[in-house]
């Protein structure tokens, strides 16, 4: 119950988690949203460039409870073979429906 109250607090006073959590769960739900999302210019910097990707994933604290949970998910954010390809997914979600 401690841990529940602590990530509850955390969450509260962190106005900006709940906006991303929000932006991030319509963007899911909006493949178009997520089309121009991903057109932007500084968007395709980022995508653009594996390392930036990694540094911004690395430095998310949400993104770094994850891979606790999940290992796989770090060995996957240090192939840059799969970061390609995830990226590509993320940009083309149309290719990974086959």
């Amino acid at each position: 119950a401690g841990q529940a109250n602590t990530a509850s607090n955390q969450t509260s006073t962190n106005p900006s988690s709940n906006t991303a959590q929000a932006m991030a769960q319509q963007m899911m739900n909006n493949p178009e949203m997520m089309r121009q999302m991903m057109d932007n210019p500084i968007m395709q910097n980022i995508m653009g460039n594996p390392e930036i990707f990694r540094s911004l994933l690395a430095n998310n604290p949400q993104i770094q409870q994850l891979i606790e949970r999940n290992p796989e998910l770090g060995h996957v954010l240090n192939d840059p073979d799969m970061m390609r390809q995830t990226m590509e997914m993320i940009r083309n979600p149309t290719c990974s429906k086959k």
